[in-house]
């Protein structure tokens, strides 16, 4: 069953792309990969780790998200925006790729990169869900690396989740 990204939860199934277990694997460790290198805000950091926290090992079955469900900040929505673009940039020029021991398959990947960065492109901040930031601190126990200074791995430079560093456990189940 492939995993579903949509803008919103009420895009049509034209608007949305599905991505195979491998190649959602290959975009968060991707875009996990870039962001951390070039995160500063705590903004930034943020939005990288709840990407993070999208590992696939979490459990079986679907996975997916809406841009809206991010946990965005409308104070500093159009620097976020930008940035989250220059990520997508930065994870099609293989950014962060060179700690990873088996490479992923550009040539699929580069298009869901694309599809991501138009997206982003064209997301505005009326498009937030309403209360998903605050839901997503109040969800944080207090050791959560949100809350405790946004550590990294030290072998993958990559912020760490609650679930410890996805670019790990993705390199554990055999796919890139």
């Amino acid at each position: 069953m492939p995993n579903i990204f949509s803008v919103r939860q009420s895009d049509p199934p034209e608007e949305q792309i599905k991505i195979s277990d491998a190649g959602t694997d290959a975009l968060i460790a991707a875009l996990v990969l870039a962001g951390s290198q070039l995160a500063v805000s705590d903004h930034q950091k943020q939005l990288i780790v709840w990407l993070a926290e999208h590992d696939r090992r979490l459990g079986t079955g679907f996975l997916g998200f809406c841009i809206a469900d991010m946990p965005w900040s409308p104070d500093t929505f159009p620097q976020d925006r930008a940035f989250m673009v220059r990520v997508v940039d930065a994870a099609s020029e293989e950014r962060g790729w060179e700690t990873l021991g088996i490479q992923p398959d550009a040539m699929q990947l580069r298009p869901i990169l694309g599809w991501f960065r138009k997206r982003f492109v064209r997301f505005q901040a009326e498009d937030i869900a309403p209360h998903a930031r605050e839901d997503w601190f109040d969800d944080m126990e207090d050791d959560d690396p949100v809350r405790t200074g946004f550590p990294q791995c030290e072998k993958h430079h990559a912020f760490l989740s609650y679930l410890g560093c996805q670019v790990c456990h993705m390199q554990r189940g055999g796919t890139v």
